[in-house]
C-alpha cells in the first residue's frame, strides 16, 4: 500500500513531501551554502502549518525549541517592555523567526502573530537545525548577526522619539 503524500506530525503541523521541502529550503538565503546532505536532513524534519490573521505563532517569554519560516502570508512582531507593547517589525515570505530562543535557549523576546489569513509557516525543530548549522560556520554567523540586529531593533523601538533641537511641530 502506497503511503499518503502527507503524514501528520503532532497536532498542529504536517510533514512536507521531500521535493517540496528541499525546494523551499534552497530558497532561504540562510541555507544557500549548506551541503546537499544537510539540506536533505533539514527537509526530512520540515513541517508546515497554516494560520489565520491574528493567531499567535509564538509568545514573548516562552522558550521555543523550533525555528519558523514564512512560506506565504505575513506576520507581525510585537515586543513588550514594562507595560508598553510595540509593533517592532513585519515579516513576509522568506523571513524566519524563533532563532533567538532556539539558539540561546532563552525565552522569546517577542510575540509573533499572523498578519494575514492563510499565513503558511514552515517549522524546523532545534536538533535538526543545530546539526546543520554546526557544520556551516557562514550560516551560523548569518543567524548570529540577525539575532544582534533584531535585539537592537527591539531596544530601539522603546527609545523615546526626541525632536531635534530647533524643530517645530
Amino acid at each position: 500500500m502506497k503511503p499518503p503524500p502527507f503524514r501528520k506530525a503532532r497536532d498542529f503541523s504536517t510533514i512536507l513531501p521531500m521535493s517540496q521541502a528541499e525546494k523551499f529550503l534552497k530558497s532561504i538565503p540562510l541555507f544557500e551554502k549548506c551541503a546537499d546532505q544537510d539540506l536533505q536532513r533539514l527537509a526530512l524534519g520540515l513541517r508546515w502549518s497554516t494560520h489565520r490573521k491574528g493567531e499567535t505563532l509564538i509568545f514573548q517569554g516562552v522558550i521555543t525549541h523550533q525555528m519558523f519560516f514564512i512560506s506565504s502570508g505575513r506576520a507581525a512582531v510585537f515586543s513588550r517592555k514594562d507595560r508598553e507593547t510595540c509593533r517592532v517589525a513585519d515579516l513576509e515570505a522568506g523571513d524566519y523567526f524563533g532563532e533567538i530562543s532556539l539558539l540561546t535557549n532563552k525565552a522569546a523576546t517577542a510575540t509573533i502573530k499572523a498578519d494575514a489569513d492563510d499565513t503558511q509557516i514552515y517549522i524546523l525543530d532545534r536538533d535538526v537545525i543545530i546539526e546543520a548549522l554546526s557544520r556551516n560556520a557562514e550560516a551560523m554567523a548569518d543567524i548570529t548577526r540577525k539575532i544582534r540586529e533584531r535585539n537592537q531593533g527591539r531596544m530601539d523601538a522603546f527609545e523615546p522619539n526626541e525632536e531635534p533641537a530647533g524643530a517645530t511641530v
